[in-house]
């Protein structure tokens, strides 16, 4: 009875597939991502493209509707930008990002995506459900999905989803997994309308809901762009969107944060850009001179960055100017989007199916023609763990408590220096400084506050309780902050 089911369904979605031309999209969508994208084949070649898009119009009369639409997401994705990319037409109440801007669904109902009942994420020791309906799955790891191991299914997942890195890719491979129509199309369960999860916890068949279905188990943030709240001598301040609100500019926030900072006793600034998927960079200036103006943050150890997979776009701009214009240090994983890469997205609509297309149309170069960086690095290296999702918050208040007490370079330091746009690694054993890259050693006295200079190159270092942040001032005048710890 279920594969007679199973079989129907499958008839079914093949004769609504010739409902729609996809030939014609197709042809659209080979003639116009060449003419709206600079430089489309920087990634993949042209010839590439093109015979994925010849097997996919000859393959499309005998596919499922969904399984066209991964096929054009895969072929999107292959173009190597996040900001090129296929707007799966998922049921929005999701959680997903999908634009800034509303995409409208595809009129056609075989052509909208159905969400499971659970959201994954994928942390460096493993993949995770970290929201269910069913509260027995919240906080298990995930063994199998479908046919697949876990690894396996990411694997499988990776080439259908858009993205700069592996660090954005890891968030899309997430999303996609609780597809359904997704999972069928990547060959990770045999249908697509149910798949089957093997947890550290037992077995669960998993259904898909009827799209629009609300999903109140979701974990709702407070709905706003950004804001700040202040414990312990630091003000923690989530910027999720470079944009204005209603009721507040981008700069009116600004200025207020500011204003707090100046008025309190702040040991530390924390800009969380965690879940940033960008959004009007020209915003961003009003943030990085308030930064510059601002005497608390001037000596390196007083300003940092949370960033993360989901860092992207705008955001990652506002990156770019932090690390060009203040001694900001980064931490928590890689961005999800490249100091110097393809932006500024226009849609094509294919008119047949209905699906929208986004495609980059320009190309930021804000820091240097020679960054070749996949992402924005850290100096802390803090990746969300299962057991601390918040490692990289947790590592910086930990190293803000400890920059409260003095100590000395006794023992093993090992740490970064920022130049530009690159890391440079910098060690100390027992007092005696190495920076590799710039032939810099030398002895340090046992002190607090450690100055020295090495030819012309001067070096100054404030000790605490196993973290110390310094500065490397040049002969020509450039200085350059540093970040040591013992491990």
């Amino acid at each position: 009875m279920i594969r007679s089911v199973i079989c129907a369904l499958t008839v079914a979605a093949a004769v609504s597939a010739h409902a729609t031309d996809w030939s014609s999209d197709l042809d659209l969508l080979r003639r116009e991502v060449p003419k709206m994208h600079p430089n489309a084949f920087h990634a993949t070649a042209r010839e590439a493209f093109d015979a994925a898009i010849e097997k996919l119009k000859s393959d499309a009369p005998s596919l499922p509707p969904h399984v066209i639409v991964a096929e054009i997401a895969r072929i999107v994705a292959s173009i190597g930008d996040g900001h090129t990319r296929l707007t799966i037409p998922v049921n929005p109440n999701a959680g997903f990002f999908l634009g800034h801007t509303t995409t409208p669904l595809p009129a056609d109902d075989t052509l909208r995506f159905h969400p499971l009942p659970v959201r994954f994420y994928r942390y460096a020791d493993g993949l995770f459900i970290t929201a269910a309906e069913d509260a027995a799955l919240r906080g298990r790891r995930v063994v199998r999905l479908g046919t697949m191991s876990a690894d396996d299914a990411m694997a499988a997942m990776m080439p259908f989803v858009s993205a700069d890195n592996d660090s954005g890719r890891n968030l899309g491979v997430a999303e996609m997994l609780t597809m359904p129509e997704m999972l069928h199309a990547a060959g990770i369960t045999a249908d697509a309308k149910s798949v089957e999860v093997v947890t550290d916890g037992g077995t669960y068949t998993l259904i898909v809901q009827p799209f629009g279905t609300a999903m109140p188990w979701l974990v709702k943030d407070g709905g706003r762009k950004f804001g700040f709240s202040y414990r312990d001598g630091i003000v923690h301040a989530v910027i999720d969107e470079i944009g204005n609100e209603k009721d507040e500019t981008f700069a009116s926030f600004v200025a207020r944060l500011m204003t707090f900072v100046r008025m309190h006793d702040v040991d530390a600034l924390v800009l969380d850009l965690r879940r940033n998927p960008g959004g009007n960079g020209a915003f961003n200036k009003a943030l990085v001179h308030a930064l510059i103006r601002e005497p608390k943050f001037r000596e390196p150890g007083h300003l940092f960055a949370l960033i993360g997979r989901r860092t992207f776009s705008a955001a990652t701009m506002l990156c770019n100017e932090l690390e060009k214009h203040t001694n900001a240090f980064f931490a928590g994983e890689m961005s999800g989007g490249k100091p110097v890469g393809w932006g500024d997205s226009k849609k094509l609509l294919l008119p047949s199916s209905g699906l929208t297309v986004r495609i980059s149309s320009l190309y930021w170069q804000q820091t240097d023609p020679r960054d070749t960086r996949a992402g924005i690095g850290v100096e802390i290296d803090a990746s969300p763990l299962s057991s601390h999702p918040d490692a990289a918050y947790e590592r910086v208040a930990e190293i803000v408590r400890r920059s409260r007490k003095s100590g000395t370079l006794d023992g093993k330091w090992k740490g970064t220096m920022i130049i530009d746009w690159e890391r440079v690694p910098v060690e100390v054993v027992d007092r005696r400084l190495r920076i590799a890259d710039l032939n810099i050693e030398t002895e340090l006295a046992r002190s607090p506050h450690v100055i020295t200079a090495v030819n012309a190159t001067k070096i100054d270092i404030r000790v605490h309780d196993g973290v110390a942040f310094g500065t490397v001032t040049t002969a020509e005048g450039l200085a350059f902050p540093m970040i040591l710890t013992r491990p």
